[in-house]
């Protein structure tokens, strides 16, 4: 029986990590991951499949007082929740995040070369062990790449693609921070920034009526790595599917 559909996008921001050891209620499950391991990614037509919960009707003896027969429905564990999409890959000297990500730390060779191979028994080559991935639907997201203290006028982050030019940022429960300029790592002419630690999450804040959702998926493990597409406007795509048991996967909804 298919797995019904709980998710479907197509542009997601995506953040891979390392696995989360024990899941807290206390913040939200972004940013639970540590950062120090991670990869950010941008995903189109992403798909994630429910993890499905089959029941079973057991026949017993005799009939009710309506002469049906007796019976019961046994309920059956949960399955396993799938996503399947296309990673893009980032600009020239980060394009190896990706392969990476879904393998490992690769084997240098000469010439400053860095060597990937794809299920393998090599070391270098085995399929990447569990991971962590948070999805974030509903706007544009990075993280920091240094703390703040509070009130500064520059913002450093991994990557500002996908933001506006100009805007409002939320930075874990500050949101209310705006920028007037950008750069590919930076947002200039800042205001109302708090403190922050390094890694945490950024995100674009577009109005009182926008909400975000953040999809978690613990211990989740590659199944499948398919074809690399080269675009029309030039860069490269990876599609991919994988998996994590029930039990390891959160829908979490801000609460405004």
């Amino acid at each position: 029986m298919t797995s019904p559909i709980l998710w479907s996008g197509r542009e997601v921001t995506a953040y891979f990590d390392a696995v989360v050891s024990s899941v807290a209620t206390t913040t939200s499950f972004l940013d639970q991951q540590t950062g120090a391991t991670g990869y950010q990614a941008w995903l189109k037509d992403v798909t994630i499949g429910g993890a499905e919960g089959d029941v079973e009707v057991v026949n017993c003896l005799g009939e009710t007082t309506t002469n049906f027969q007796n019976q019961y429905l046994e309920k059956k564990p949960f399955g396993h929740v799938e996503i399947t999409g296309t990673a893009v890959f980032a600009a020239v000297g980060t394009d190896k995040g990706l392969s990476a990500e879904m393998t490992g730390a690769g084997t240098a060779i000469t010439s400053g070369y860095i060597r990937y191979q794809f299920g393998g028994d090599g070391a270098a080559a085995t399929l990447r062990s569990a991971r962590s991935v948070s999805l974030v639907f509903g706007g544009a997201y990075t993280r920091l790449n240094g703390a703040l203290s509070g009130g500064e006028t520059t913002i450093t982050v991994l990557s500002t693609e996908g933001f506006a030019t100009a805007g409002n940022l939320g930075i874990e429960t500050d949101v209310d921070i705006t920028y007037t300029g950008k750069t590919s790592t930076t947002f200039t002419g800042c205001a109302n920034a708090g403190a922050h630690s390094n890694s945490k999450p950024v995100t674009q804040i577009r109005g009182t009526s926008d909400h975000q959702c953040i999809v978690g998926m613990n211990n989740l493990l590659w199944t499948k790595f398919g074809d690399i597409k080269v675009t029309a406007d030039g860069h490269a795509e990876l599609s991919f599917t994988a998996k994590c048991l029930s039990k390891d996967y959160y829908e979490e909804y801000d609460a405004a």
